[in-house]
């Protein structure tokens, strides 16, 4: 074997062996969108990780980017879920996609809405936990970000739903409590409208070097309930109309 990282890689592959934050310096920032692909990759091989699913999303000037996420991250509902090393969690409330088949590129002939529905076996509601290996204050720049797998901490899988159909994905209303006090109560709420949107764009523009949206996977769409960061540790309720509820602990 002579895998030798690049240096934000074998810091960020460092940082998850020992479970600590990486230290932070200008110089490790990627150049690019596909630089910062290609350092997930390499921290994925450096730590033998399972990717298990994607967060999907955009870039500052709007390129649609994605984040692999783990299966050693993933939860159940009901998990106790470990504190990650900054201590600090943000939560998000998403709908997540279960796909059913591949969606390779597809140059030439734009995948739609339809065909994004056709491919997912289940629907879901899912709760995102957000938080990032490198120290925050100061914010790092967003390739750096993008690279340390768009700051994914951990994921909790709600209920799936096969019959799914009749959900009107834009309009669902959306709660979240943290330690038993509402923080979020409203209709819809995700930044692009239909939480679909994200998904589309980045089927018809991947850049991952991963292997891409495959079938089993779960795609996770996007906050529906902004992002509030708790320290330490906190008891999560979310519920999402149509899609059931998720309770959890994250736990120091």
């Amino acid at each position: 074997m002579n895998f030798r990282p690049t240096p934000l890689a074998a810091t960020l592959i460092e940082a998850r062996r020992r479970k600590r934050l990486a230290p932070f310096a200008p110089q490790l920032v990627p150049a690019s969108i596909s630089d910062a692909m290609s350092v997930q990759k390499e921290v994925a091989e450096g730590v033998g990780a399972s990717v298990c699913g994607w967060k999907v999303g955009y870039s500052p000037d709007g390129v649609p980017v994605a984040g692999p996420i783990y299966g050693e991250v993933m939860h159940r509902n009901g998990a106790a879920v470990p504190l990650g090393p900054s201590g600090r969690s943000g939560i998000e409330v998403e709908i997540a996609l279960r796909l059913g088949k591949d969606l390779p590129p597809r140059p030439g002939q734009p995948y739609r809405r339809a065909e994004i529905l056709d491919a997912c076996q289940a629907l879901l509601m899912a709760v995102e936990i957000v938080e990032g290996r490198f120290p925050d204050p100061p914010k790092p720049p967003f390739l750096a970000l993008l690279a340390d797998n768009s700051s994914n901490g951990a994921f909790v899988c709600g209920t799936e739903l096969r019959d799914f159909r009749k959900l009107d994905l834009s309009g669902l209303r959306c709660k979240l409590a943290l330690d038993g006090k509402r923080t979020h109560e409203a209709v819809g709420g995700h930044a692009k409208g239909d939480p679909l949107i994200p998904v589309i764009d980045y089927v018809n523009r991947p850049c991952d070097m991963l292997g891409g949206l495959r079938d089993g996977q779960i795609v996770t769409t996007g906050t529906l309930s902004g992002c509030p960061f708790v320290e330490g540790g906190v008891k999560v309720l979310a519920e999402l109309e149509g899609l059931g509820e998720i309770a959890f602990e994250i736990v120091s």
